[in-house]
């Protein structure tokens, strides 16, 4: 009888520590790659082995042995059986440990290497996870709850983990021939620095994977314009990052070029892809998805600046149901580089940048394409900010993909330059508020301060000095007069765009962008416009024919290719003293590649100064469908007789702009914390 109470006694004794036991850091990431809603924060997941749920409530993680407290979970945190819990490792001591239902630390994994601690309620350690040096994009765990730790070729969290695991990750291999301009053809060369790995290759825009074609040893011989993209592989290591050129085969850059390589899925694949619709109830490239993406270059002598890998997003707001969108580059540190080292615009002195924006120009997309760039550069030297611009081709998987303006992209970092903001701490404290339409949110930073000052402009007599100075000493009045003078001069119908900022310790600024609905005819003047613009009207633009892509045929293959890209052609040098026109065509709803039309587009930013409209390009057929059905039901677009252009093309275009509010994914909302109110 003895014997058996003892028994009963150790195993009730027994029973907490082996439920404990089966809780186990599972996999962790500290160079993350994969950002949503901008963020790419590192993580800890937790796997419950067990067959029973555990109650981790007052649990803590940690990744200091001095304190092993530094994040604990809240009461009523339950892991179900064979469940697993990420925990959000943030690095920002202001985050909400709880927001979105998700578990967010306020501290971060080191990539060199360090422990991670799991204790209980009472400070008792149940793990110490000692991890050595990370990749980038690369997590790191168990295949066999605990037993094994190593390196995972594909990040699984929140999931069951691979059941391979490595040991190390393959070192990149070396492109020995250069992406770049090559007449007629050229070989490619390239080495592994890693003994003994195979190399694998693809030309779509695709990561090579084990499955890939293997690079020959000899060369790959290159007779039109490609991307190749490369990757080293050996057994019981994690495939090498990859790396990616462009070779352009007679091709004359004329401008300068930015070459985009990425995985078509993240491109138009329907349930993926951010370029695109989809199928879902809000369209894809409203979803703010976020992809690797590898970028390169070139400046119009063909020399390439730089080449590296990075993340793109769809961008801007009403101008994402365009056809040909805009797009958002970004470096990031897991993929190597947090910065783009290269400065490609002429009056800017910086040597580098976080971002950058491949804009289609909205609004002006079918008509000149450079009234934005053009009235934005004229406050050069006016005291206040504005952002530069290049004029380039962008080529996307090797095919050619129009005329963009390269511009530099607001946020923290762009003012923080201009400004002469360096403290990182500075940089995330920098408020920037925007108004978009009727939407009004703040895009870094805080409102308060604005709020407040907008509160008191409000109830408060500014013709007494006293009031007047408190304004004058929190905001910057020579920036609002010079932004409301360029509004007014340039007869900007999009005034409904604003962004005004401040930097810490600083007056807050207005900034100049978004001007490309100027110079155009108005029934009210620029000045009354200004004052009231839902008064106003745009008058005098000419209505034009849609797009009208024929069906995909059936076999279609070179011979429509060449079909389409001479009516393209056609219609580009029909059109190049007035507005362009365009034919489509294609069989495989992917980017058609016009190269002929380029002769065009050099020829127009020959003479920039011309009236003469840039052709865009290669735009996915299905989306160039879905814009001249849009323009067809708001009328936009539709043929009519000359006589009828004056008195139509106002309302369509009006029509056509209250029609793109209402699809956008943001609405109207009263001014709250995350908001602004304007000051006029």
């Amino acid at each position: 009888m003895w014997k058996k109470f003892c028994a009963a006694l150790l195993l009730m004794l027994l029973l907490p520590a082996c439920a404990l036991a089966e809780v186990v850091i599972s996999e962790i990431m500290t160079s993350n790659g994969t950002y949503e809603n901008g963020h790419a924060y590192d993580w800890i997941e937790l796997h419950n082995t067990g067959k029973s749920t555990v109650d981790i409530s007052g649990w803590y993680l940690s990744d200091s042995k001095k304190n092993k407290m530094k994040f604990q979970f809240p009461q009523g945190t339950k892991l179900k059986a064979d469940g697993y819990l990420t925990v959000f490792c943030t690095g920002d001591d202001k985050v909400d440990v709880g927001k979105d239902s998700k578990f967010y630390a306020t501290f971060a994994l080191s990539s060199s290497g360090e422990s991670i601690y799991l204790s209980d309620a009472d400070g008792n350690q149940l793990q110490k996870l000692k991890y050595p040096q990370q990749y980038g994009c690369v997590s790191y765990g168990t295949a066999d709850d605990g037993a094994t730790y190593g390196f995972f070729e594909n990040a699984t969290r929140g999931k069951k983990n691979d059941t391979t695991i490595y040991s190390g990750r393959v070192d990149a291999p070396v492109l020995d021939t250069a992406g770049g301009f090559y007449t007629d053809s050229v070989i490619v060369m390239a080495h592994s620095v890693l003994s003994g790995a195979t190399l694998r290759y693809t030309t779509d825009g695709s990561t090579p994977n084990a499955k890939s074609k293997e690079f020959p040893a000899d060369g790959l011989t290159i007779k039109e314009t490609t991307v190749v993209r490369i990757r080293a592989f050996q057994p019981e290591l994690v495939p090498s990052p990859t790396v990616s050129a462009t070779y352009f085969i007679n091709d004359d850059p004329a401008t300068p070029i930015v070459s985009l390589i990425t995985d078509e899925d993240y491109l138009f694949n329907k349930k993926t892809g951010a370029l695109v619709k989809g199928t879902g109830s809000i369209p894809n490239y409203d979803k703010e998805l976020e992809y690797p993406i590898n970028i390169e270059y070139f400046t119009g002598d063909g020399m390439c600046e730089i080449n590296q890998m990075g993340t793109f997003t769809c961008s801007g707001h009403s101008a994402r149901i365009n056809a040909q969108k805009s797009i958002a580059l970004y470096a990031r540190k897991a993929y190597g580089n947090d910065r783009f080292a290269f400065n490609p615009f002429p009056t800017r002195d910086y040597d580098s940048y976080k971002s950058i924006l491949l804009r289609a120009a909205n609004s002006d997309t079918y008509a000149t394409r450079l009234r934005d760039i053009v009235a934005s550069s004229l406050a050069e030297g006016e005291g206040i900010l504005y952002q530069d611009h290049v004029v380039i081709q962008v080529y996307i998987n090797g095919q050619y993909w129009g005329h963009y303006n390269l511009r530099e992209k607001i946020n923290k970092y762009f003012i923080a330059q201009y400004e002469g903001v360096t403290d990182e701490k500075d940089i995330d404290s920098i408020d920037i508020l925007a108004r978009t339409g009727t939407d009004r949110f703040t895009q870094n930073g805080n409102n308060e301060d604005w709020l407040e000052l907008a509160d008191f402009c409000k109830k408060n007599d500014l013709n007494d000095p006293e009031n007047l100075q408190y304004v004058t000493d929190r905001l910057d009045v020579d920036s609002l007069f010079t932004h409301a003078a360029y509004e007014i001069i340039l007869g900007n119908v999009d005034f409904t765009n604003v962004r005004v900022y401040r930097v810490p310790g600083g007056k807050w600024k207005y900034l100049l962008f978004d001007v490309e609905a100027c110079w155009r005819n108005l029934d009210k003047t620029p000045l009354e416009y200004y004052i009231k613009p839902v008064s106003a009207k745009i008058q005098g633009f000419p209505a034009r024919a849609p797009p009208t892509p024929p069906g995909r045929p059936g076999g279609g293959g070179r011979d429509s290719r060449l079909a389409a890209r001479a009516a393209q052609c056609a219609a580009c040098r029909a059109g190049n003293e007035g507005e362009i026109s365009h034919a489509r065509g294609g069989n495989s709803g992917k980017a058609l590649p016009v190269a002929g039309c380029r002769g065009a587009l050099q020829r127009g930013y020959r003479r920039i100064g011309a009236d003469s409209a840039a052709p865009h390009c290669a735009l996915e057929e299905h989306e160039a469908q879905q814009l001249a059905e849009k323009h067809q039901r708001d009328g936009v677009l539709r043929t009519r007789a000359p006589e009828e252009d004056s008195g139509n093309a106002a309302k369509g275009n009006e029509a056509d702009r209250r029609r793109s509010g209402d699809i956008l994914r943001r609405s109207a909302a009263p001014v709250g914390r995350n908001e602004y109110e304007e000051i006029t």
